[in-house]
């Protein structure tokens, strides 16, 4: 099902930056030249494509909706990053790490540097049963450490 682009599959993420409205990115994905442990944009890589619509803005931030036409190797971590609009607390691709002083009273600044881990989580998958032909919808809340970074982003509002 995965081959043949029958599940739909959507995330939520927050990034660095306040991104379009909506956009679309058509970029082939392949193994790091260097770093074979990471994937990059490549022109020589696999077909990817990823939807975004944005959700949220704050000051410096957006929450998107994302949706996976492909299914790559990190491939939202991957496109965001080559957009320069990459997932928070991503230790690969996200090369931002917010820097704060022992004695910072920025809440937000905060809450991002001690995120620890991708403001990434799958919301929504979508599909017809193999067997039945039914159509399910599978839908995970957002957890309560995004909902929380959330909460504190909204603040800059």
């Amino acid at each position: 099902m995965l081959q043949k682009h029958e599940i739909i599959r959507e995330y939520e993420a927050i990034v660095a930056g306040i991104t379009p409205l909506n956009g679309i990115i058509n970029k082939p994905i392949a193994r790091h030249a260097i770093k074979r442990t990471q994937m990059a944009v490549n022109l020589e890589g696999k077909n990817a494509k990823t939807y975004y619509r944005a959700i949220e803005f704050y000051q410096n931030y957006s929450r998107l909706r994302i949706r996976l036409q492909t299914g790559r190797t990190h491939q939202i971590r991957v496109h965001m990053a080559y957009i320069r609009h990459p997932v928070i607390g991503d230790p690969v691709y996200c090369k931002r790490r917010i820097k704060i002083g022992k004695k910072s009273s920025n809440t937000i600044e905060k809450e991002i540097y001690h995120f620890n881990r991708q403001a990434l989580h799958a919301v929504k998958l979508t599909f017809y049963h193999p067997i039945t032909n039914v159509m399910m919808l599978v839908k995970a809340p957002i957890p309560e450490d995004m909902t929380n970074l959330i909460n504190t982003l909204r603040k800059t509002k």
